[in-house]
């Protein structure tokens, strides 16, 4: 993941990345796409299984709903405002 942050970061720093030309662009379409995909196969996951996992057999239902939704809620913001900034840019 760290590997594609910074191919995309050195890219877009040496100025290499043009919106109508060039193959840097794809390189940098390639990499949001392997970001996603090892992200939702790492992270994602890692933090669903860990919050059921701590809970008592007691709360876990209860206390899993409300951490997954509040992941939920807390995300829905950022990447609502982080679509809006690209738009802008483009």
């Amino acid at each position: 993941m760290a590997a594609c942050m910074l191919i995309m970061g050195s890219l877009y720093a040496s100025g290499s990345v043009h919106p109508s030309y060039g193959s840097a662009r794809w390189v940098v379409i390639v990499m949001i796409y392997l970001f996603a995909i090892i992200f939702s196969v790492t992270w994602a996951v890692g933090f669903r299984v860990y919050v059921s996992e701590i809970q008592p057999a007691k709360t876990r239902a209860g206390a899993s709903s409300l951490a997954l939704s509040a992941n939920w809620v807390s995300l829905f913001p950022s990447h609502s405002a982080l679509s809006i900034l690209i738009i802008r840019r483009l």
